[in-house]
């Protein structure tokens, strides 16, 4: 369930300051319904949650017993009792079952020892006979085993019973729901089972509402036969109507779109009249599809709810000592001993020598805490060692290495190092490295392969190593200072094992671990029921906002914990639409079982036979405790697709994989359990209240990005303009980074980094003048590791400068390059490049990148080509570069209908004929860029309906700068538009600056004979060698001295000057006047862009 304004007291566990650059780079772990075990019947203790294990939680059976509102299912002692329960991920191993008194002593264990149904893991059920004793207040505990993911790791779910003597009513035989006849209980509707024990949610179509078909799932758990409604009608029971009756005509190009994979697209959209989240998920699949978020700024606090599990030392909250069962680890775990009572409240408290709280060795690191891969390990107090589990993306030519360090450098670190082999086995490496260099494998491996695997491009290899090894060469993790550890992605080993420097991608996790107080099994003995799970003190409850050690696990938020979710599934023209919330890796359930509501306004999906479709409409803003409101800022975004026979995959393999399983359909299509791992689910960062890409026209001479008016929330800024008569683009790229910390954008076919063209930017200190030197590099990255450096650089740097922590770089690219490292930017409608804008980490000598702390922003599909020329009507593709909280104008709207040719002055910069003679020169090129941004933006201060400032050409007199200003008018009223530019650029120059550009407040020259459709289509209807405006004005005097007439004729083709007879002209022309030297002081402040992206 989820977690987002919860009422008064929770209030506090709510969200926290997580920086959203916790954001996962390209992990792979994530598990929307990464679910286990819970019992079915007797009916699991509240909250139901499947997902309650020895690591994570406390034992003996992870969730509490309330003291008020426990219900407890009622038994007759000696009969014959089947024990049922739903499995959601076929975890290798057996499982038993064992009653526990209200003391929490176990009185009977079910096998006495040892586990049953290991070879049969889709088996749900096992009959017991109940002990001939009476026991109130009693547990039933399920223990499963979970040996893929370690000997001793285990998942537990915990029942609430009475064994009475009494002779059970009807209705309790019955449990409520029906009435004994004879030995029979006959159920009431909707009600089956021996004991009317479970419920499905229809018998036929009228349980439906009428708008529905009760449809058998064959689902091996209940309720198995669900409502799928039809068109126009959604909920459980289809009981409320969707305002979208029909998909048949859903225009996508009104929405924001993501490819989540080769087989998940998302699209969605904010309804700013109803304030309404719509989306809808495409995927090719048959089964469910799920798609979930929270707010980067949660934090652990949020998996308290909707329970705040036990802190250390054993005492429960909300609990006395009459109705919760003592806490495993409190005492020896036969003795039936309960902590004491003390002071005047009503919570046990444990001795002082007890730990019963989190095991302080078991946890994880990933992108979020500094690694560059996914790194997991669980104790082992048997033998006071550490499995762990490294996971990531390699190429058949890359390794991975994990490093354990007391103080976060390289010198002197035990090394792991591991690699996939071409018959697709893995090598496993123990070394040491005393300097920076070439780690050296030791004399004595100390470490223990126990599996590896390699699917679908990810490699999994997990091992075991002592805590406290006995080589010298091996890191003692026993150390009170916890150590840190060091990751890195290099590129392969040679036959003799010999591994290649890792360059960028290496990463130091951002916190200590610590292994000093992890808790060792001594071998006492626990009687003769006792498995080795009796043994374990890895039970771990989630982390208390009170305790000493908040972070000691390293665990952190898992992608999974903490979401909203909204999962559907269809079944052709029907479909079951729902909101779900999960605290943890449990499978999801609906809201209400949390004490929420269901808050969709509009649902509806079909299947096809290739794919289904799934539509739904939320609130941006909900008060229910399992919604998260919907943030006008990057949100942490899961997604999932449920798995089928033919496409099933466990890492590492499970039971099915290992054909312990008799059930092989045991994975029904959309039955909610395990959606498998490769691209069965991920997760990212979507801004849900980004602007769709208008259907305008675009416009043809140059695309330009759009703005973000909140500068403050702008670390990142991108824009461009693309030139159609070079078919080059040039970009700006201003960010708040250091000096040596790369910024970069990429060009891709798809949304993932594997095959992407980067533009990667940067400064190096120069070691002869010991400045900054400005690097533009054309790269490629072939995986998810540091891009290449292109054979050829197709990029040409323009300018670049530094000022106040603000880096910014100017640069220019052919849209079409011909190199096979480069995507091409003049692509088709239909296959235009993905947008990558990315921040990373710091840059070292040669130009080394190193890996980015942060996901790239996918600006989505941008069609530069398309800005040479006007598109057809129909086209719903035009570039935009941002989006960002703020509304976004068009860049055009329509052709524009008002024209104005313009001429200002620039005082503080020297005309050079060299760089300014042609448009075409870097120095020319960069001017006319950055003109033509800023003059915009200063236009759009009054007028919102501008569509193009262009820079036509530079001319002697400090600068001259000839340009035009292209609007549309929004009545048949050519003039007052005409007025509104006019009396909006006599305000540009009197305020003198523009940027770092200083105006001269005496120079304005405006010429209205030229039409709009010249401007538009980028003519002056001049030729290269027209005399400008300036000159025009000389000829005149002139010629006003010799001839009257023709300068009478000639006025009314020339720009506005001031005359006695004409006091309400408010646009003037002066004579050029001697021109300044002043310096250039640069042309780039970032104080006054507003053009960006937001990140």
């Amino acid at each position: 369930m989820f977690f987002k304004s919860l009422v008064s007291v929770c209030q506090t566990l709510t969200r926290c300051c997580l920086s959203w650059q916790f954001i996962l780079t390209f992990s792979w772990s994530i598990l929307l319904a990464n679910s286990h075990v819970i019992l079915t019947y007797p009916p699991a203790r509240k909250y139901s949650l499947d997902f309650l294990d020895n690591v994570r939680t406390r034992g003996p059976c992870g969730m509490i017993k309330e003291n008020h509102n426990v219900t407890f299912t009622e038994l007759s002692p000696s009969t014959a009792l089947v024990v049922q329960w739903h499995l959601a991920y076929t975890h290798r191993g057996g499982v038993y079952i064992e009653l526990r008194d209200s003391k929490d002593k176990i009185i009977k264990r079910y096998p006495d020892v040892g586990w049953t149904l290991q070879n049969d893991v889709s088996a749900t059920s096992y009959t017991i006979v109940l002990p001939p004793s009476e026991c109130y207040n009693c547990t039933l505990r399920l223990v499963k085993q979970a040996t893929d993911w370690g000997e001793e790791h285990v998942f537990w779910s915990c029942a609430d019973i009475h064994l009475t003597q009494q002779e059970l009513s009807s209705q309790v035989r019955c449990n409520t729901h029906g009435t004994l006849s004879g030995s029979q209980c006959v159920c009431r509707r909707t009600y089956v089972g021996d004991r009317c024990q479970f419920q499905n949610e229809c018998v036929d179509d009228t349980d439906c509402s009428n708008h529905g078909h009760c449809t058998d799932t064959n689902s091996t758990s209940y309720p198995r036969l669900q409502c799928y409604c039809h068109a126009g009608w959604f909920g459980r029971r289809c009981e409320k109507e969707s305002p979208v009756q029909s998909l048949s005509d859903l225009n996508y190009s009104l929405y924001n779109h993501k490819v989540l994979s080769a087989d998940f697209e998302f699209y969605y959209r904010i309804i700013q009249e109803s304030q309404e989240l719509e989306a809808v998920i495409k995927s090719k699949s048959d089964s469910w599809l799920g798609i979930g978020w929270r707010s980067f700024e949660a934090d652990e606090s949020c998996r308290q709810f909707p329970v705040q599990s036990p802190t250390k030392g054993g005492k429960d909250q909300g609990g006395n000592e009459q109705s919760q069962s003592c806490v495993q680890g409190t005492g020896p775990p036969d003795s039936g001993t309960c902590p004491q009572q003390t002071g005047t409240g009503n919570s046990p408290s444990s001795p002082s020598t007890s730990h019963a709280g989190p095991n302080p060795c078991d946890g994880f690191c990933n992108s979020s805490t500094g690694c560059v891969f996914n790194v997991e390990w669980i104790h082992q107090p048997k033998n006071n060692s550490l499995v762990f589990t490294m996971t990531a993306d390699l190429a058949q030519t890359q390794y991975m290495s994990l490093g354990f360090s007391a103080d976060n450098l390289m010198p002197n670190t035990d090394i792991v190092i591991a690699w996939r082999i071409q018959n697709g086995s893995v090598y496993l490496s123990d070394r040491w490295v005393a300097s920076k260099s070439m780690p050296v494998e030791d004399t004595h491996n100390d470490l223990t392969l126990i599996s590896g695997e390699v699917t679908a491009g990810t490699t999994s290899i997990r091992f075991s190593r002592l805590i406290s090894p006995s080589d010298v060469n091996d890191l003692n993790l026993n150390i009170s200072g916890c150590i840190y550890l060091l990751t890195a992605v290099g590129v392969k080993y040679d036959s003799n094992s010999s591994i290649r420097y890792h360059k960028g991608n290496r990463g130091v996790s951002s916190k200590q671990f610590c292994f000093d107080k992890c808790p060792v099994d001594r071998g006492e003995s626990l009687g003769p029921i006792t498995s080795v799970q009796e043994n374990l003190t890895t039970e771990a409850a989630p982390l208390q906002e009170d305790s000493d050690h908040l972070n000691e696990t390293g665990l952190g938020l898992h992608e999974m914990d903490c979401t909203d979710v909204i999962i559907g599934s269809a079944l052709w023209n029907t479909s079951r639409i729902g909101d779900y919330y999960t605290r943890d890796r449990s499978t999801p359930l609906f809201d209400q079982m949390y004490g929420g509501v269901d808050s969709l306004t509009a649902a509806i999906g079909y299947q096809t036979s290739t794919e289904t479709v799934i539509l739904f409409r939320r609130k941006v803003q909900s008060a229910d405790v399992t919604d998260w409101p919907i943030e006008p800022r990057p949100m942490h975004v899961v997604w999932a697709r449920g798995q089928h026979r033919n496409d099933i995959i466990h890492r590492p393999p499970s039971a099915y994989e290992m054909n312990e399983i008799a059930d092989k359909d045991y994975y029904r299509p959309n039955e909610l359990k395990y959606h498998g791992a490769g691209g069965h689910r991920g997760d990212t960062a979507i801004n849900f209240h980004e602007v769709p890409p208008s259907p305008a026209p675009v416009d043809p001479p140059k695309c330009l990005s759009g703005r973000c008016t909140d500068q403050s929330s702008c670390p990142y800024q991108i824009r461009w303009a693309y030139e159609s008569a070079s078919d080059s683009i040039t970009f700006q790229i201003m960010a708040t980074v250091e000096e040596n910390q790369w910024v970069a954008v990429g060009f891709s076919n798809d949304e993932e980094m594997p095959n992407t063209d980067v533009i990667a930017a940067y400064f190096l200190p120069d070691s002869q003048s010991g400045g900054l030197v400005p690097h533009v590099t054309d790269r490629y990255a072939y995986d998810r590791s540091e891009p290449k450096l292109d054979a050829v650089n197709n990029v040409q740097l323009i300018n670049a400068t530094r000022r106040n922590g603000v880096s910014t770089f100017l640069f220019s690219r052919p849209a079409r390059t011909g190199d096979a490292a480069d995507i091409d930017l003049h692509n088709s409608q239909n296959n235009c490049p993905y947008v990558f804008y990315g921040i990373g980490g710091s840059v070292s000598p040669p130009e080394i990148m190193d890996f980015h702390p942060v996901i790239p922003t996918v600006a989505g599909r941008i069609c530069f080509g398309f800005c040479s020329s006007l598109p057809s009507e129909d086209s719903t593709v035009k570039p935009h570069g941002v989006t960002t909280d703020n509304h976004i104008a068009s860049v055009m709207t329509s052709a524009a209908n008002v024209a104005l040719n313009c001429t200002i002055r620039l005082t503080n910069l020297n005309y050079n004929t060299e760089e300014m003679g042609e448009m075409t020169r870097p120095k020319a090129k960069e001017l006319k860029v950055t003109l033509e941004l800023e003059l915009e933006k200063a236009f759009r201060e009054s007028l919102n309906n501008i569509n193009k400032v262009t820079v036509q050409r530079l001319r002697p007199g400090s600068v001259l700068v000839d340009f035009s200003v292209a609007v549309t008018s929004e009545q048949d009223d050519d003039h007052s538009a005409k007025e509104a530019i006019k009396k909006q650029l006599q305000k540009i120059v009197e305020k003198a600056e523009l940027a770092d550009f200083v105006l001269d407040t005496k120079y304005l020259a405006v010429d209205e004979s030229q039409s709009a459709s010249n401007i538009l289509s980028g003519h002056n209807g001049s030729s290269g060698d027209n005399i400008g405006k300036s000159e025009i004005i000389i000829i005149v005097v002139a010629v006003v001295l010799c001839l009257v007439a023709v300068a009478i004729v000639t006025y009314k083709f020339c720009v506005f000057q001031k005359s006695d007879n004409r006091t309400d002209q408010n646009v003037k022309i002066f004579e050029p006047h001697v021109q300044h030297a002043y310096e250039n002081p640069g042309y780039l402040d970032p104080k006054t862009l507003n053009v960006s992206r937001y990140v």
